[in-house]
């Protein structure tokens, strides 16, 4: 069993491009949680599920996310804020991801 950290120190936390590189999210998201302080904030980006950039990656994901999977699964009864970005950066680059703003109450 993957122990789950409770030390409760930080106000802020920053989680960009990193919980679809993780073999069980849900213990990974459970980790932040207890990272995070009464009222603090957790900002996350993950790729959208089923964009090119997230199939290109393939190999490199071990999960991909939908907005329901942030909000039901990895942070149920947070307090969770969902930004979505389909921007187009370059010819060879084509951004679709998903910015989470969650809030420990």
């Amino acid at each position: 069993m993957k122990k789950i950290i409770t030390i409760r120190t930080y106000d802020y936390i920053i989680c960009s491009e990193t919980l679809e590189h993780i073999d069980d999210p849900i213990i990974g998201s459970s980790n932040l949680i207890g990272l995070l302080n009464t009222n603090g904030t957790i900002f996350i980006t993950v790729p959208r599920y089923n964009t090119p950039l997230d199939t290109n990656l393939v190999n490199f994901h071990y999960t991909s996310f939908m907005k329901q999977d942030i909000n039901q699964i990895l942070f149920p009864g947070m307090n969770v804020n969902t930004f979505y970005i389909d921007k187009f950066l370059t010819n060879l680059i084509n951004l679709h991801m998903f910015i989470f703003i969650i809030i420990k109450n």
